[in-house]
C-alpha cells in the first residue's frame, strides 16, 4: 500500500499522509522508533522476543520453499520506456521479475501517489506512457525471458473532493462519476462507475474493526473525505475489474500486486482470480503488519486465499535483528517461531517503495547505512524461503535520501548474491552457528552463508562444523576469497580463515 495520497486520501501542503493502517501506525511507531534507536529494549515489543539457542546450535533443515522462481526488480515509478530500454541489462544481472507501477489511467498528476488514484480500468495512459509503450515492453520482457509483474488498484478510486486533484479540499457534494469529465472527452470513454457502485461514505475510524477496513474509506483526516471505497457486489465492478486483468494478461503480463489487499474481501480476490492460469501468473498481496497482529492482518487472507504476500513481519524482524542490540538468533527458523511468514508465501525484501517515499512514517524500517542493508540482503537472497524482491528508484524517494536507491539494483554486490540464489535454487537449509552476532548455514551440500553483524569481532570459520558440506574449493561470491573444504574441516590452503566485522559471504562450490 502506498501511503502518500492513494490511501488516505490526497496531498495536503505538509505533504503528507497517514496510510491504511494509521491506527496501527499511531500506537506503535513510537515504540518501534525507540527500538529502532536503542533507546528502548526489544521487550517494548512482546512480538520481537524470543527465546535464545546456544552458540552452535544446530536448527533441523528448514526445506527450500519459494512461492515463485527468480528475483523480482521493484522499477518504482519507472517510465514503460525506460523499463524497456533497460531489459537487457536488468537481465543480465539475474533479475528474472519487474514489478511496475500501476498502468491504468489515474489522476492527472505527476506524483508517484496519483498512480494510485485510478479513475478508469479501461485505458492504459500518464506519466509512465501508453498502452503501446506498455505492450512494447510486455513485448521486449518476453523476447528476454524476464516476467512483468504489474501493480492494480482494486479497492478505491480517485478522491473527487481535492479541488479537481489541486491542493485544498472543497465542501462541494462529492460527484462519484468515473472517469472525469476530461478524461471522458479525451479518450472518448463512457461513464464506467457511479454513485452507485460506491460504498456507503464514512472513514475507517478503527483499523480493529474488519467491517470498517473493509467497506470504509481511507481518509487522511478532516475535511478529506477519503477515497470512496467501491462496493465490490455490484456486478459492474467486477466486470470492469475482471476486464482489466484480462486485457493485461492479454498485453504479456505475467502477475499482479494486489494494492490494499487487507480493504478487500477474500471472497472476491478469490472471485476476481478464479479463472486465472495460476501457474503462469503470479499473484501477491501487500498486507502491512508486524509479527504482533500477523494472525488478525494476514490470517484470513493465507488462510482463505493462495496470494503471496510482502513479508513485512520478516522485515520488523531482520530490522530488530541487526540493530546493535539485536540478536540474529531471531533469524533461525523466523517462521517456526511466527516471525515471519511461511515460505511459500512469503515475498522477502529489505525495502519497498513504501518505506524510502513517505517522509518519517516509515523511517525507522530503513536499515542504518549500506552495511546493515548488505548483511540484510544477504540474508535473504542466502535464505531457502521465500521468493526475493529488490528495490530500485530514479532518485525520488521523498524525504529520506532520496538518491540512496537510485539504479540501487545494478549493485555488484546484489548480482553476486542473485547468482549464488540462482545456483542454491532446490537445496535445503541446514543452520551451523547461531549466536547473537553471527549466524551460518549451508545450503544442501553446495553453498554455505555467514553473516557477522558485530561491531568490532571477527569471527573464525575454523569454528564450524562443515561436514554436510561436498569436499572442494568454495568461493565467496561477495569478495572472491576461497575456502578449501575436506572431511567437513577448514583447510589451511583456504584464503579466507575469518569473517570480518559486518561482514557476509556466500560460498558456492
Amino acid at each position: 500500500m502506498t501511503l502518500r495520497m492513494h490511501h488516505d486520501g490526497p496531498k495536503n501542503h505538509a505533504g503528507r499522509a497517514l496510510g491504511s493502517w494509521v491506527l496501527w501506525a499511531v500506537a506503535t511507531a513510537r515504540a518501534m522508533a525507540l527500538v529502532a534507536a536503542g533507546l528502548a529494549p526489544v521487550t517494548v515489543l512482546a512480538w520481537a522476543t524470543q527465546t535464545p539457542k546456544p552458540s552452535g546450535f544446530v536448527a533441523a533443515e528448514l526445506p527450500f520453499e519459494a512461492p515463485g522462481d527468480g528475483t523480482v526488480l521493484q522499477v518504482f515509478n519507472w517510465p514503460f520506456n525506460l523499463v524497456t530500454e533497460r531489459l537487457e541489462e536488468i537481465a543480465a544481472l539475474g533479475y528474472t521479475h519487474v514489478h511496475v507501477s500501476p498502468p491504468n489511467l489515474t489522476i492527472d498528476r505527476p506524483e508517484w501517489w496519483a498512480r494510485y488514484q485510478p479513475i478508469d480500468y479501461r485505458v492504459i495512459a500518464g506519466p509512465l506512457g501508453s498502452e503501446a509503450d506498455f505492450r512494447r515492453l510486455n513485448d521486449r520482457a518476453d523476447a528476454m525471458g524476464v516476467r512483468v509483474i504489474a501493480d492494480i488498484v482494486l479497492n478505491h478510486m480517485a478522491n473527487p473532493d481535492f479541488a479537481r486533484y489541486g491542493e485544498r479540499y472543497t465542501s462541494n457534494p462529492e460527484q462519484l462519476y468515473y472517469p472525469d469529465p476530461r478524461s471522458r472527452e479525451t479518450f472518448g470513454l463512457s461513464f464506467l462507475f457511479n454513485p452507485r457502485d460506491f460504498n456507503t461514505a464514512g472513514c475507517i475510524q478503527n483499523f480493529e474493526d474488519r467491517q470498517q477496513v473493509l467497506f470504509g474509506r481511507l481518509c487522511l483526516g478532516f475535511p478529506d473525505k477519503g477515497l470512496p471505497d467501491l462496493d465490490l457486489t455490484r456486478p459492474n465492478v467486477f466486470e470492469a475489474q475482471r476486464n482489466f486483468i484480462d486485457s493485461l494478461i492479454a498485453m504479456g503480463v505475467d502477475g499482479f500486486r494486489v494494492d490494499a489487499l487487507k480493504h478487500i474481501p477474500t471472497d472476491y480476490v478469490n472471485r476476481i482470480f478464479a479463472h486465472v492460469d495460476r501457474s503462469k501468473i503470479f499473484l501477491f498481496g501487500e498486507i502491512i503488519a508486524h509479527n504482533g497482529n500477523m494472525e488478525r492482518e494476514i490470517g484470513p487472507y493465507a488462510k482463505e486465499t493462495d496470494l503471496a504476500f510482502y513479508d513485512f513481519p520478516l522485515l520488523f524482524t531482520m530490522r530488530q535483528a541487526f540493530l546493535p542490540d539485536g540478536s540474529l538468533r531471531t533469524l533461525v527458523d523466523p517462521n517456526g517461531s511466527q516471525l515471519a511468514l511461511a515460505g511459500d508465501r512469503s515475498v522477502t525484501f529489505v525495502v519497498n517503495h513504501d518505506i524510502p517515499n513517505n517522509g518519517d512514517i516509515f523511517k525507522y524500517l530503513l536499515f542504518h547505512d549500506n552495511a546493515e542493508e548488505l548483511l540484510a540482503y544477504s540474508y535473504i537472497m542466502g535464505r531457502a524461503q521465500g521468493l526475493a524482491y529488490v528495490y530500485t528508484d530514479l532518485g525520488q524517494a521523498d524525504g529520506l535520501d532520496s538518491d540512496r536507491f537510485l539504479d540501487a539494483h545494478t549493485s555488484p554486490d546484489l548480482a553476486a548474491m542473485i547468482g549464488f540464489r540462482a545456483a542454491m535454487r532446490g537445496k535445503g537449509q541446514s543452520y551451523l552457528w547461531t549466536s547473537d552476532q553471527v549466524v551460518a548455514w549451508r545450503r544442501g551440500d553446495q553453498g554455505l552463508v555467514v553473516i557477522n553483524k558485530s561491531g568490532n569481532e571477527s569471527f573464525d570459520l575454523n569454528a564450524l562444523d562443515l561436514s554436510g558440506l561436498a569436499p572442494g574449493i568454495f568461493r565467496d561470491a561477495l569478495s572472491g576469497q576461497s575456502l578449501s573444504i575436506r572431511a567437513g574441516r577448514l583447510q589451511p590452503q583456504s584464503s579466507l580463515q575469518r569473517i570480518g566485522p559486518r561482514t557476509a559471504a556466500l560460498f558456492q562450490l
